[in-house]
């Protein structure tokens, strides 16, 4: 998720501005981290994850010492960073190209704490198979796949330890974003830099660089870092990248879009949707007067805040029906299940969508066979429609990041909260603590709690209401139920 909001904060934080709120590290989805999202491969054929998901959200005991700020993962990508209130990055997850730069190719469940000399980090992207962490200092340093110079490096076609850009010496960089296989950064003076594959015109620069090899073979040249020229006299504030597609957001409240535009993912409402090498603004928002707050990246499709807590929603979001592979979204609609709540926070995983309004945490998608959606042991591991996450109620969740197969989650510290017995039953189910956040422990040891296996698939479907239901204990003071939100005026 990009926020327009966090990239300021981080550029202030330099200057006294208020420090982002810290929390407990809470996680969701599966955590056999060499086998999630490969059902290609034949080393993953047949793989038992039971033990290795997590159902419902519940804290990272191996991250439990961690006061952690900011938290990142991506569509297409199996490993995670943490930031914590010191400065401190944390790197987890699957490691097969050393991107987690721990100085191996070894994945890890337990948090790698990076120590690169007299440098902190404000922020931090991945990829599929590369990580960008972003210096207090203003430099860049990746760790990771190099095959498309997704690190900014030339020479090595990998590193597992992490390298700093020299190429873009001198700039101040604040924020940086990541597709599968290409990389986005921001500078503290609004400029961005691109570099990577540019097969879809995702590095903006105006061309996907395509040229003939060999006899029936074509390659996409790779870019080293440069700035993208179509932005030039924006100050962007935001990016954000899914799988091969790229957005950006200005200080003014204006979108951008570029790269692979299937689906209608650019939201640029062309017919039919085609790929597009620099960035073209979203209309609709900005000359109305209603300048977009935030955004997020899915593999096919996108996710926006507008400044009246609205989310708008476009390209392919689920499999089938009004919004699927037949029917996409070719341009920004207002998401009706969640009319009239504020939404704060939105984020994309392979298969699921999540969002932060109000005080709840609500998901979304189809296929989410690993629990990622959180809906808890037993539940449907598809939603149509946004639904909340009850395991979260009474918790307040600053930050969400969804990656692929799993999701991670930010949980307020104020209120103390109990760890869960090993059987995996809540704590505040047998102490009362309704505040309590159940306690994953360490995932790889979690064989207690009896996640499913592939084996078991995903259930059916449940039939959801056409909008998510706030709790029970709504505003209002009517306890007798869970209500459809209703929508608020809106100028």
């Amino acid at each position: 998720m990009a926020d327009a909001d966090a990239a300021a904060d981080t550029a202030g934080s330099a200057a006294g501005a208020a420090p982002a709120p810290s929390g407990t590290l809470l996680l969701c989805g599966a955590t056999l981290w060499d086998y999630i999202g490969r059902k290609a491969s034949s080393a993953s054929k047949g793989v038992d994850f039971t033990g290795h998901e997590i159902p419902e959200p519940r804290v990272y005991g191996a991250a439990a010492y961690i006061n952690a700020v900011r938290v990142v993962s991506h569509c297409t990508a199996a490993h995670g960073v943490i930031i914590d209130d010191q400065g401190s990055a944390f790197t987890f997850g699957r490691n097969q190209n050393g991107q987690l730069g721990d100085g191996t190719t070894t994945s890890r469940t337990e948090p790698y704490r990076v120590d690169i000399k007299n440098e902190t980090f404000v922020s931090a992207a991945v990829g599929r198979a590369h990580t960008i962490l972003v210096a207090a200092s203003g430099r860049l340093y990746a760790a990771g796949d190099n095959k498309s110079l997704q690190l900014g490096v030339k020479s090595i076609p990998a590193s597992n330890t992490f390298v700093m850009l020299t190429t873009v010496k001198g700039q101040h960089f604040v924020d940086a974003a990541c597709g599968a296989d290409y990389s986005l950064a921001i500078t503290d003076a609004g400029a961005v830099f691109s570099w990577g594959s540019p097969q879809y015109g995702q590095t903006g620069d105006g061309s996907d660089h395509e040229y003939i090899a060999s006899a029936n073979k074509v390659v996409y040249d790779p870019q080293m870092p440069k700035p993208v020229s179509k932005l030039e006299g924006k100050k962007i504030v935001a990016v954000a990248c899914g799988t091969n597609h790229s957005l950006a957001v200005d200080s003014e409240g204006g979108m951008y879009a570029w790269g692979c535009g299937g689906y209608g993912r650019l939201g640029l409402n062309d017919t039919p949707p085609k790929n597009v090498h620099v960035p073209t603004e979203i209309l609709g928002f900005k000359e109305r007067q209603n300048p977009i707050k935030k955004v997020a990246c899915g593999p096919t499709c996108c996710m926006a805040i507008d400044s009246r807590n609205a989310l708008h929603l476009w390209g392919k979001w689920k499999s089938t029906g009004d919004g699927g592979q037949g029917t996409p979204w070719l341009y920004p609609k207002y998401y009706q299940g969640l009319s009239g709540w504020n939404v704060r926070s939105i984020s994309a995983g392979g298969v699921t969508l999540f969002a932060l309004a109000d005080d709840s945490c609500v998901s979304w998608g189809q296929s989410a066979i690993h629990g990622e959606l959180g809906f808890g042991e037993g539940a449907s591991r598809s939603a149509t429609n946004a639904d909340i996450v009850k395991a979260l109620n009474g918790v307040r969740v600053h930050d969400v990041a969804c990656g692929l197969g799993f999701t991670l989650f930010i949980a307020d510290k104020s209120k103390p909260k109990k760890s869960a017995p090993a059987k995996g039953k809540r704590k505040a189910d047998a102490a009362g603590d309704e505040d309590a956040a159940p306690d994953a422990g360490a995932p790889d040891a979690d064989k207690a709690k009896g996640g499913r296996g592939r084996g078991r698939g995903a259930t059916k479907a449940a039939a959801a209401a056409p909008r998510a239901k706030k709790p029970a204990a709504s505003k209002d003071g009517d306890e007798g139920g869970a209500k459809p939100a209703t929508k608020r005026g809106r100028k």
